[in-house]
């Protein structure tokens, strides 16, 4: 995957024009970091601590000293529960990506072959470790989308070789091959305090600014100054001022809880935050999309370059859980359930306490036994007094009342989050011998999966489906290995072509995610039906077509056998398509030059029809032709015996009168 150069800004835009699209990433990126400071700094420390069941005080103090301080992890649970929804919905499916084919294709064009190894490349570079490793990438993508709200995954091309040494020569020299470590796509879930985009925003594609916030370490910056791309000047400006010393207070925090805070008085323990923005810039009514590595703190552009990637596109995929419309970070589950939990928790801490303080006991003697204070009570003790003079009096009583309370918050909790049971439809239905589920069943399943669960799980299947696009995109402009196309065997060139076709925008493959049959038995059932069928129509057709190689039969009769072959390719490439086949045409052939043959025998029976209509005017005209002869020399003899002049013709015939007048001069004449 051969990348881009990048182009710098300085190369078209001048001085004046660079010093203030300058000004206009601080301001942007000013206005977005004040604007989502608490959010970023302050709210996401809460949720951490919320998911993480972490109690607000380490060692509780009331009603007693190290009272019951337990934190029911409710937020855990569903988001655990929800996150394996999310990705058994993608990955316990097969394949990984589904490809569809847009329009009828020419056999020869094998579109059903560029589909099949399309969807065989996406499948395996999304599992494979070694290219984009989709399943820890989104755990940890899936986990930040149903914690916070939302939660951001980068995808840029990437190219890293690095040197192998081989062997070393006589001469002492060390002999080095290049290896290809990583060649396409690389996908990296962003931390959520780290993705930066305007609270009312919905989609990145029409956002005005976006920026990611990258934690780098002096060792980071110092390589930057060995990069050609980077201004060293301000990289070298950029390494005397440090943004902090050791990591900033949320990360701080969370390595406290976790016990890894790094020492403070290391000399590498320096961080600065590097911002990477995306926007578009206008200038003289031409939009550009431009590419800024920014430090805020110095007001330094490490990188300005034009967008170099393909259709200017933005490297982010966002997902958002709980999405209404009005504010681009959704509702998370930290936010939305951290009452419920601090209520159950509440509850069960309180019930806790009331069962510790009815196990605990006060004795009660009488002043005139040999009891004191200091006598201790323990199994098999012995000690004198008479009936009464000891007392067990108990301190406090079981509170079981409060389980019903705890089952009610917990019920109403999870009828907030919409998580619901892991099967549905259960108990409906009847099941066959074969396993499969009757229509009541299946119909039952369906309406049950009408749930907030399911639309969450498509809403996360849509920025999956994004990102699979995203990822196509790049191997059609940058292309795929040598190596990678030999692994694909025979499906290499119909891969190779199917790249070609979609960068030249002629082919359409849209990507979508799989979709889990609710039996698949019942598939298997309707692909049998189908074979049926369609092996009924190749044997109709062929009938149909030796018929019409018949040389008795008619033009107009092999015109309408001709005819009825096209129209049942046309009503089976229909019929095909609803059992979810995207390629008729691979498995519906078609007679060659049919439809030729069939345009030009409707043409010839039209222009025979046109002559025989043609040939029945003509007959029609002359022969009322010769009618109208007849007619006045017949009324011209009638006339000659009436009068017994010759010659006598009626006025309305003048040019019949001398043909008429010879038979009366012969008859005169004898």
């Amino acid at each position: 995957m051969p990348l881009p150069v990048e182009l710098p800004i300085s190369k078209h835009f001048p001085k004046d024009r660079q010093t203030e699209i300058a000004k206009y990433v601080d301001d942007r990126l000013t206005a977005l970091t004040q604007s989502l400071r608490q959010l970023r700094e302050d709210k996401i420390t809460q949720w951490r601590r919320i998911y993480m069941g972490m109690p607000r005080e380490k060692v509780k103090s009331f009603p007693w000293q190290n009272a019951s301080n337990m934190v029911v992890q409710l937020v855990g649970s569903y988001v655990d529960q929800l996150k394996a929804k999310f990705l058994m919905s993608i990955f316990g499916m097969d394949p990984l990506f589904e490809v569809d084919l847009n329009g009828v294709w020419d056999r020869s064009e094998h579109a059903e072959e560029q589909r099949e190894a399309l969807q065989a490349w996406r499948a395996y570079t999304g599992l494979e470790s070694s290219k984009l490793n989709l399943l820890p990438k989104y755990e940890a993508w899936a986990s930040t989308i149903i914690r916070y709200g939302m939660g951001a995954i980068k995808l840029l091309p990437s190219r890293t070789v690095e040197q192998v040494a081989t062997t070393v020569t006589e001469s002492g020299t060390v002999l080095f091959e290049e290896h290809v470590r990583h060649d396409g796509p690389v996908a990296l879930p962003l931390i959520f305090e780290d993705f930066l985009i305007p609270l009312t925003v919905s989609e990145i594609e029409h956002s005005p600014f976006t920026a990611q916030r990258a934690r780098m370490s002096r060792f980071d910056l110092e390589a930057m100054k060995y990069d050609k791309t980077y201004d060293k000047t301000a990289v070298e400006k950029v390494l005397v001022q440090p943004d902090r010393v050791g990591s900033e207070r949320t990360e701080q925090e969370l390595k406290i809880d976790q016990g890894t805070q790094s020492s403070s008085g290391d000399p590498t323990a320096d961080e600065w935050d590097i911002y990477e923005c995306y926007f578009p810039y206008q200038v003289a009514g031409k939009t550009f999309q431009l590419i800024y590595i920014y430090h805020l703190g110095t007001k330094s552009t490490l990188k300005a370059v034009f967008n170099w990637l393909p259709e200017n596109s933005i490297p982010f995929i966002k997902g958002v859980l709980g999405y209404d419309g009005e504010r681009s970070y959704g509702f998370g589950f930290c936010e939305m359930l951290k009452d419920y939990q601090e209520e159950v928790s509440a509850i069960h801490n309180r019930r806790g306490d009331a069962s510790t303080l009815a196990n605990t006991n006060i004795f009660r003697v009488g002043s005139g036994t040999q009891l004191d204070a200091n006598f201790s009570v323990f199994p098999n003790a012995i000690f004198p007094g008479e009936t009464g003079a000891f007392e067990a009096v108990p301190l406090g009583r079981t509170a079981n009342e409060t389980i019903k309370d705890e089952s009610m918050t917990l019920q109403l909790a999870t009828d907030r989050a919409g998580v619901g049971p892991s099967s549905s439809g259960s108990g409906s239905g009847t099941v066959g011998k074969k396993g499969i589920y009757s229509a009541m069943g299946t119909y039952a399943v369906m309406q049950e999966g009408d749930t907030r669960a399911n639309l969450n799980k498509t809403s996360f299947k849509q920025a999956h489906v994004l990102l699979g696009r995203q990822a196509t995109l790049y191997d059609a402009y940058f292309g795929i290995s040598e190596k990678d196309m030999k692994s694909l065997g025979k499906q290499a060139e119909h891969l190779k072509k199917a790249l070609e076709n979609i960068k030249a925008g002629r082919i359409s493959l849209p990507i979508r995610a799989a979709t889990g049959s609710i039996n698949k038995e019942v598939e298997k059932q309707n692909l049998m039906l189908l074979l049926n069928n369609v092996r009924s129509h190749w044997q109709m057709e062929t009938q149909m077509i030796q018929a019409a190689e018949n040389p008795m039969l008619s033009a107009m009769q092999k015109d309408y056998l001709l005819q009825t072959v096209i129209a049942g390719n046309m009503l089976m490439t229909k019929i095909i398509k609803e059992f979810g086949i995207t390629d008729p045409s691979a498995i519906l052939p078609e007679p060659a030059g049919i439809q030729m043959e069939s345009d030009q025998m409707h043409q010839q029976i039209l222009q025979q029809k046109a002559q025989q209509i043609a040939q029945q005017i003509a007959q029609s005209q002359q022969g009322g032709t010769q009618q109208q002869l007849q007619a006045p020399a017949q009324g011209s003899n009638q006339a000659q015996a009436q009068t017994g002049q010759p010659g006598a013709a009626p006025s309305s015939a003048p040019q019949a009168a001398p043909q008429a007048a010879e038979p009366a001069q012969m008859e005169t004449g004898q």
